[in-house]
């Protein structure tokens, strides 16, 4: 197999360039996350972990029809609030 010199720099270079678009859209996301957080007076980390539920749940990693993760979240959310 011959590897050309100008083939793998151009798919480096494109790759590459997908990055760093990637790398701006997450800082454009987490602007708004930390934009809403503080035009509604909300705790930026609360925000955030509220969306990383969200994505879970999105991402299809959590069965929407499992009542056991709701379950368990539930306890320790009402774990840690008596301790509040």
């Amino acid at each position: 197999m011959t590897i050309s010199n100008e083939e793998v720099i151009s798919l480096f270079s494109g790759a590459y360039d997908i990055e760093l678009e990637a790398a701006e859209i997450k800082k454009d996301a987490a602007a708004s996350l930390k934009t809403y957080a503080e035009n509604k007076d909300l705790d930026l980390k609360s925000v955030k972990q509220a969306y990383a539920l969200y994505k879970k749940y999105r991402g299809g990693n959590v069965p929407l029809d499992d009542n056991t993760y709701d379950t368990l979240v539930g306890a320790v959310e009402e774990y840690f609030a008596t301790k509040e």
